[in-house]
């Protein structure tokens, strides 16, 4: 099943990534490690000023 369960995977990604609403795939296998990979990129994405 894992084959037909990729196929739907890549065809959801296709038909549903849009500029305005881009996916970003984390590459991490520990829950923690792919919960801070996002955290980061989320915060990356955000403009701030240094104090």
């Amino acid at each position: 099943m894992w084959d037909d369960y990729t196929h739907y995977k890549e065809e959801m990604f296709d038909k549903t990534n849009t500029p305005e609403a881009p996916w970003k795939i984390i590459n991490a296998n520990p829950k923690t490690q792919a919960r801070l990979k996002t955290i980061e990129y989320i915060m990356e994405q955000i403009p701030f000023q240094k104090k």
